[in-house]
């Protein structure tokens, strides 16, 4: 808190130290849906951490790609 309070003078700001870093967009239609996801998967490549989606630990690319079961449901992607 009394971080934030300096940054906040220092930079003549007000409010939540990352009050503007995140935010909600509503996704509408089909063609934001694919880019959303598209985000998410490429994601860790983009930051460095591996070379495609499928090699990430943490990615859920692999049950979307291979049709797998497991934790994340893909049913809904998946028949779009």
């Amino acid at each position: 808190m009394i971080y934030s309070r300096y940054l906040n003078t220092a930079h003549e700001r007000t409010g939540h130290l990352y009050g503007s870093r995140y935010k909600v967009l509503l996704v509408l239609d089909e063609h934001y849906l694919f880019s959303v996801l598209r985000y998410i998967h490429w994601n860790p490549c983009r930051a460095g951490l591996c070379a495609a989606p499928e090699e990430y630990g943490w990615s859920s690319d692999i049950y979307y790609c291979n049709d797998q079961p497991g934790f994340v449901d893909t049913d809904f992607i998946l028949k779009i």
